[in-house]
């Protein structure tokens, strides 16, 4: 256990320390094309350090930095941006390989997944959706410089009133005055009453298969992170990125909302999840809200993040009973597997 406490503490150090510059974020004013041309503003973070007079390309660098973070960062010369994703993201393939090859020497079925309740397969997981975050937020980076130079050059992306910060993104989950908006109050209130009526259910009518546990102190770290991350790094690809460029395409702003919802949708596909309708679903209404503040992705960032919040909690709080007859399942996961819930968690395996 110690070990693990001082691996969460170096995680939380070093990807603190890496997106730390991102926190406050000059503005910058620029002129959009045309002779009507109007005065905007937008992060400084977003502003290019090479060759500002030519428009860039909004997929192809977003896709790269996607897989790669940092890699269109240190092609325009952004280098503290660049350094921060690649770095954050070496810690978290770090952080994966270590735990993985820990997992591979027990010589036993333990699996990286998200609803495991294992210390070792769950710090795996949370080393790899640190580097994933950190391709989530490099390609929103991406994408938001070429928007805002297409917008200085070329008269595109005019619609996009609201440029996001990195900084913007992180500080969105806190923002707790999103909780006196209707779109932000009564969609957490339907997933507060479906994950207790989940429990009740599990609890109450399927007793003889499963149980109760609470919540310990790694389950508070694992649910909060691995919240924070898809809430944060998953807006900005499929709001703060696809979302936008889709209606620039030509596609209507709903149209567009449609087809990034099933994106979202699509990938959230799983074994247990095998129609996600609630994802689906959730991403239409993200959509909106973000169509709705101008096209900032904060309010949405703080909903993505809270809601899984409470998934994770009711999930880690209802585990299946063990059947002696099935020793290997026992084995995988130390006599305890958290219930699977039909809700946007981000779905990864290695």
């Amino acid at each position: 256990m110690n070990h693990l406490l001082r691996s969460m503490l170096l995680s939380i150090v070093i990807c603190g320390t890496g997106f730390s510059f991102c926190a406050q974020a000059e503005e910058v004013v620029g002129y959009t094309f045309g002779e009507n041309s109007q005065e905007f503003t937008y992060p400084s973070e977003f502003k290019l350090s090479r060759n500002d007079m030519k428009p860039r390309n909004v997929f192809f660098p977003a896709l790269a930095s996607l897989v790669l973070p940092g890699f269109d960062q240190y092609w325009e010369r952004q280098i503290p941006y660049a350094v921060g994703y690649s770095g954050v993201a070496v810690t978290g393939y770090g952080i994966l390989s270590h735990y993985a090859e820990k997992l591979r020497l027990a010589s036993d079925d333990r699996e990286i997944e998200l609803d495991s309740l294992d210390n070792d397969a769950r710090m795996a997981m949370f080393g790899g959706l640190i580097a994933q975050g950190a391709g989530g937020m490099s390609a929103y980076h991406s994408f938001r410089t070429a928007a805002i130079s297409h917008q200085r050059l070329t008269g595109k992306y005019s619609f996009l009133k609201e440029h996001d910060s990195i900084g913007d993104i992180f500080a969105a989950p806190f923002k707790f005055g999103f909780l006196a908006r209707a779109t932000t109050y009564v969609p957490l209130l339907v997933g507060l009453s479906l994950n207790v009526l989940i429990y009740d259910e599990l609890t109450n009518n399927q007793a003889d298969e499963h149980d109760t546990r609470s919540l310990e102190p790694a389950d508070y770290f694992f649910l909060s992170a691995f919240s924070y991350n898809a809430g944060t790094h998953e807006e900005a690809v499929f709001r703060g990125w696809l979302f936008p460029m889709f209606h620039e395409m030509g596609l209507n702003k709903h149209l567009a909302n449609v087809v990034q919802a099933g994106l979202f949708a699509a990938l959230h596909i799983s074994d247990q999840n095998k129609v996600p309708v609630v994802q689906f679903a959730s991403g239409l209404l993200d959509g909106y809200i973000t169509i709705r503040n101008g096209w900032s992705i904060q309010e949405a960032v703080f909903g993505h993040v809270w809601w899984n919040v409470m998934a994770f909690s009711t999930g880690y709080m209802v585990t299946e009973k063990m059947l002696q007859s099935n020793p290997q399942k026992v084995k995988r996961l130390f006599g305890e597997k958290p219930v699977e819930l039909w809700l946007p968690l981000v779905q990864m395996s290695f």
